[in-house]
């Protein structure tokens, strides 16, 4: 098995072939890989890509050829910051892959045609080399791909192929681009991933993947649990007698790892990784660059399994753009009233585009720390959607309400992030309410007073979800800015069997009309609650006696007719 060509050898032959100053491919995450000819400051350089690259993207999404951007300015009457060549990377199913962006100083000659068409050959090189089973900054497998191909070696073998797991972590990556910068963590990443690639001269057979940003698995069939070990043994051998330069000096790589067997008759992939990545933790408490063999029999093992599974599924779809945002109506129960209400739901597709509830996914998206990737990822989605929807005439404006999960919100740079997003989008603050829990809400005051403060300026509503199900005390209510509450929905489901739960409904509707608060019951799921909450004067009611969740896509154009299939 030969390795594959990776972006990093396309981009070494296109900047030699183009002599731009620096050549970047920005991936639809935004990841920069970089290479800068000799003189370029490369950090000055990726700054420039930086500011550029959102723009470019987004243009690509639009448009299939190279072009030039000769003459471009950080402001109208600013200074120039560089010439640019621009080149979409689309599959060939026009999915956009990522752009690859040509730099020149602005005291550089123009860029021309000859560059568009280099360009744009490389530009299709790098979709060859590219597909949805591999990372498009390493050429190692992604996480899907990783599970099909150990399946495939497992049901082509006559022994059902019995081998080893490793699963590796990067010791450090964190710490590495906090004080030397993404560039550098970029460089340790590409190390890493050369020396996983060289297995293949040793193992044709072996099975390699970046599961995550910093987290890699590999599978060698027929190989024994002490074999693997000395196969990561020497992984990190190679990897302490690398040198990557820093501003102070240079670091080696640092890796941990697991190492269990993957025995057919006994254990699934799920459960072998899980084993695997319990060890790599365990080489990682014991001070790191180690390598740990998972113990037979490990305890919690199949339990972890599916989450692992379904997280690295999950890291793979929010990656790739592979969920869709739906909206459930919130609608007045007491009044006719203009405004649409929705909240915003989420769910992810699989291989084969079939929809994944939340109820699947979300608890390994708490046990592996992606709720605030998720969250960021819906909330970017709907103000781009509402945006584009907003230039286009009859749109009815959309009050979208957003949940925050307390992970989120104890983010550091979540508040200057959405800050940042909402005012790019041009989205008006009035149109957006974020929704928070009691615990997420009152687990981190500072931050959440900090976000309402942020945000409330500029126009943007708070709700307090899930009221009712905590212990908080209302004095926390009292000093906190929300503008509405939301019944919790065990409260709503018991209404008309539980006379305590209908007295605390009463209680919390008086509460929130005596502080001037919306009230909003959730899982109104018949008319017979429906009748009863306006009878209690509840404002507003959701559920699917209100309203089933709906694609965004219908909602913001609700007059628009399905495509008509042909044949």
């Amino acid at each position: 098995m030969t390795s594959p060509q990776t972006i990093d050898d396309l981009l070494v032959t296109a900047l030699r072939l183009l002599q731009c100053d620096a050549l970047a491919f920005v991936s639809p995450t935004r990841e920069i890989k970089l290479l800068c000819m000799p003189g370029i400051e490369e950090a000055d350089t990726r700054i420039v890509i930086k500011r550029v690259a959102a723009a470019f993207t987004l243009e690509c999404e639009d448009r299939h050829d190279s072009f030039v951007r000769n003459r471009v300015r950080a402001s109208s009457e600013g200074p120039l910051i560089g010439r640019f060549l621009v080149s979409p990377v689309r599959d060939d199913d026009e999915k956009l892959l990522g752009v690859l962006i040509g730099f020149n100083q602005p005291d550089r000659d123009e860029l021309s045609s000859r560059e568009t068409r280099i360009a744009a050959r490389y530009s299709r090189l790098m979709a060859a080399s590219m597909s949805a089973s591999r990372d498009a900054l390493t050429g190692l497998l992604l996480p899907a791909a990783f599970e099909k191909q150990v399946a495939a070696h497992r049901r082509s073998a006559a022994d059902a192929t019995d081998g080893s797991i490793l699963y590796g972590n990067v010791d450090q990556l964190g710490t590495c681009n906090e004080l030397w910068g993404l560039d550098t963590g970029d460089k340790v990443l590409h190390a890493i991933s050369q020396q996983l690639l060289a297995i293949h001269s040793v193992h044709a057979d072996a099975v390699i993947a970046r599961l995550s940003g910093d987290r890699f698995a590999i599978f060698l069939p027929r190989i024994s649990v002490n074999e693997a070990r000395s196969e990561a043994d020497s992984l990190r051998k190679n990897l302490a007698e690398i040198r990557i330069p820093t501003a102070v000096e240079p670091i080696a790589p640092r890796m941990s790892w697991g190492v269990t067997a993957l025995r057919a008759a006994r254990h699934g992939l799920g459960q072998s990784l899980a084993a695997a990545e319990a060890a790599c933790k365990v080489a990682k408490q014991r001070g790191g660059n180690r390598t740990e063999i998972a113990p037979e029999g490990d305890i919690g093992q199949a339990r972890r399994s599916d989450d692992l599974m379904i997280a690295n599924r999950l890291r793979v779809a929010l990656d790739a753009g592979h969920f869709e945002v739906l909206g459930q109506p919130v609608n007045s129960l007491l009044k006719q009233e203009d405004e649409r209400r929705y909240e915003m739901l989420v769910r992810i597709m699989d291989d084969e585009e079939r929809l994944i509830s939340p109820a699947q996914f979300m608890p390994a998206a708490t046990r592996y720390q992606m709720l605030p990737k998720l969250d960021r990822c819906v909330i970017s989605h709907v103000l781009t959607r509402l945006q584009e929807a907003a230039g286009k005439p009859g749109f009815i404006p959309l009050h979208a309400a957003f949940n925050l999960s307390a992970p989120t919100i104890s983010d550091a740079s979540f508040v200057d992030w959405l800050f940042a997003q909402v005012a790019a989008s041009g989205v008006p603050g009035q149109w957006l309410t974020f929704e928070l829990s009691e615990s997420a809400a009152f687990a981190n005051l500072a931050h959440t007073h900090l976000l309402m403060q942020r945000l409330g300026d500029m126009g943007c509503r708070f709700a307090l979800d899930n009221f009712g199900a905590g212990t908080s005390p209302l004095g926390n209510l009292r000093n906190l800015n929300f503008s509405s509450i939301k019944i919790d929905s065990s409260l709503v489901r018991d209404l008309l069997t539980d006379t305590r739960a209908a007295s605390m409904v009463k209680a919390i509707a008086n509460l929130a009309n005596t502080l001037g608060l919306e009230i909003v019951a959730e899982h109104v799921e018949t008319s017979a609650i429906c009748m009863r909450l306006i009878e209690m004067q509840v404002q507003f009611g959701q559920g699917y006696a209100i309203g089933k969740p709906t694609r965004l896509d219908r909602i913001l154009n609700p007059f628009a007719q399905p495509l008509a299939k042909a044949g």
